[in-house]
């Protein structure tokens, strides 16, 4: 007889009901399959905003179509307290929160948790986004990355007016200024609720809209160099 703990943080992605239901139909499933005579199982739900924290039975009769707006982190968890058997699965906007925990004694432990960690895994593949870009060690170093070019630039500009470092800096600066907003509306587990549904689509708005406007760009440049040589 063995214990083992596994704690790994999951990849960033889309968080859905049916995405919850599946994988709580899993966990209790799991919970089933651990289950003995001393068994005491006790599953939870549990849905986090900015005023509280709301628990839930299941997910699989939810009374809402989505999550609610206020959300910010959900958490879903089983638990054998007589037999140390647990299973804890977050999702957060932050990717510090955003976490997959087993538990497990008994016989062959370690392999049954990867085993359950790689379920669980698998089940996200589909839900996978880009977002961990805008959370990642990157982040921390932005702030820096924006101060600098900014106590230089704005000096700069005052003394010499426009030139070229103050246009590289300038430049520098609405990276990370952009980078800032992305983070912002691109949270690293993205909740399934109206907003986001509506930021999302704003989003998507506002970059088919740049896409645009580049491509119109670089076609008008061709153009006028096919008819006018320059």
């Amino acid at each position: 007889m063995s214990e083992y703990e596994l704690d790994k943080r999951l990849k960033s992605s889309f968080v859905s009901l049916s995405l919850l239901q599946e994988i709580e139909k899993y966990l209790l499933d799991q919970g089933e399959s651990q289950r003995n005579d001393d068994s005491r199982i006790k599953y939870m739900a549990t849905i986090y905003d900015k005023y509280g924290e709301e628990r839930i039975d299941s997910f699989e009769n939810y009374h809402r179509s989505t999550l609610p707006n206020e959300a910010k982190r959900i958490n879903l968890e089983i638990h054998d307290y007589q037999n140390d058997f647990r299973i804890a699965v977050s999702f957060s906007r932050e990717a510090l929160y955003s976490y997959l925990k087993v538990q497990i004694v008994g016989n062959s432990a370690k392999e049954k948790a990867i085993g359950i960690a790689n379920t669980i895994e698998s089940q996200l593949n589909e839900h996978k986004n880009l977002n961990f870009i805008f959370h990642s060690w990157i982040s921390y170093f932005m702030p820096f990355i924006f101060a600098f070019p900014l106590g230089y630039t704005i000096p700069n500009f005052i003394i010499n007016g426009i030139n070229i470092e103050t246009l590289i800096g300038s430049f520098i600066i609405l990276l990370a200024i952009i980078y800032f907003g992305l983070k912002i509306v691109n949270p690293y587990s993205v909740l399934d609720t109206n907003r986001n549904r509506q930021i999302s689509s704003f989003v998507k708005w506002i970059l088919n809209g740049l896409a645009g406007v580049f491509l119109f760009g670089l076609l008008a440049t061709l153009v006028r160099k096919y008819l006018i040589g320059f």
